[in-house]
């Protein structure tokens, strides 16, 4: 019998795998150096920034991009849900294909559900940063019915703006994402609505898919029927006429 406490126990629910019964989402959190991507997983993961609990799954540094991987449960609309956190910082001093290029950047975005891109509003350069990663998230995916949500952090540092709101919310409308103002210092409980948007994305995306793919199941299902009872219709005439054929009479007599 487990005689843990519930922080334990919570801890151990969050490092051991996704149950088959509850919903996984896998959600890539791209941004420049310094915007806040690891204190917004810390926060939403562990309760607040630099927490010794959260649980961080892996942490990984190449000479092309630093990866680090968090694990969280959440309930989203009343129904739990398993959220797998990538946060990756690539340099994009090379263009767009420097991403294209590497297989595991590759493969990751083409198997995440969602992505949070973030920037800060104290500096230009990761704004332009994040639209970057869009437009390297769409070449990758080839398709535009990606969740996104656009996210302007560090919003408590008032004097140090230089991103307004309006540019960010216009840029957001272009790329057709939700768009949010955070600050893991002054209001780091709207950390979960971000997270929360993103999945509804996601679920949205998918039901959208299985609609899609209904219609055609029935089809299929009516088109049989329909040939299965033709089929039978043109046995039963066969046999008719063969029983009212000459050669069946004279048997018959």
């Amino acid at each position: 019998m487990w005689r843990g406490n519930n922080r334990s126990r919570e801890r151990l629910r969050s490092e051991s795998d996704c149950s088959v019964y509850d919903e996984e989402y896998r959600i890539m959190i791209l941004g420049a150096e310094s915007v806040g991507k690891t204190a917004i997983c810390q926060v939403f993961v562990g309760g607040k920034e630099d927490d010794d609990g959260y649980d961080r799954l892996v942490i990984q540094k190449t000479a092309k991009f630093r990866r680090a991987e968090f694990c969280a449960w959440d309930a989203v609309d009343g129904q739990t849900c398993c959220m797998r956190l990538t946060e990756i910082r690539m340099p994009l001093t090379g263009g767009s294909q420097n991403g294209t290029d590497d297989p595991v950047f590759k493969t990751l975005t083409q198997r995440a559900d969602g992505f949070l891109l973030i920037y800060s509003v104290t500096n230009i350069e990761s704004f332009w940063s994040a639209m970057e990663y869009y437009h390297l998230v769409i070449q990758i995916r080839n398709h535009s019915d990606t969740p996104l949500v656009f996210i302007a952090n560090k919003t408590d540092c008032v004097n140090g703006q230089v991103v307004t709101s309006s540019k960010g919310r216009e840029a957001a409308f272009d790329i057709c994402a939700s768009y949010y103002e955070t600050s893991v210092r002054s209001d780091p409980d709207s950390i979960k609505f971000v997270f929360h948007d993103v999945i509804r994305q996601v679920r949205s995306v998918r039901m959208h898919a299985r609609s899609q793919e209904q219609p055609c199941t029935k089809m299929r299902g009516l088109i049989h029927r329909l040939s299965w009872k033709s089929k039978k219709k043109q046995s039963k005439s066969r046999l008719r006429q063969k029983l009212n054929s000459p050669e069946e009479i004279k048997k018959e007599l």
